[in-house]
């Protein structure tokens, strides 16, 4: 499926039909978005499985449903699980693909 660009409406779609869904909320003026995204283009190759939507939210389009996450900062990564926040992860830190696999690979267990 790899790591698709939507819109708020279409995020709240994925959240009530997938199991777990990752939130990566972006802007296109922010560098470290940009790093965060390569590696959630490779977890999506990784972790590829219909369990998991992999979601790119820009907050520049979708203010208010940025807001509905008390998204402040750039990146923002938001793990759902079951529609719930589960893990949240703002700005590029160092390690970012390990934690993520493993947050993942925590919750795919738990289904």
């Amino acid at each position: 499926m790899g790591l698709i660009d939507v819109t708020g409406e279409e995020a709240r779609s994925y959240i009530e039909e997938k199991p777990i869904v990752v939130l990566d909320f972006w802007a296109e003026w922010c560098i470290p978005c940009k790093a965060i995204d390569e590696s959630l283009k490779r977890l999506s190759n990784i972790l590829s499985t219909p369990k998991i939507a992999f979601l790119r939210v820009n907050v520049e389009e979708e203010p208010e449903f940025a807001a509905e996450y008390a998204v402040l900062n750039l990146p923002t990564v938001i793990v759902l699980f079951r529609g719930e926040e589960y893990r949240r992860i703002t700005g590029s830190i160092s390690g970012f693909d390990v934690k993520m696999y493993k947050i993942l690979r925590e919750l795919l267990e738990k289904l």
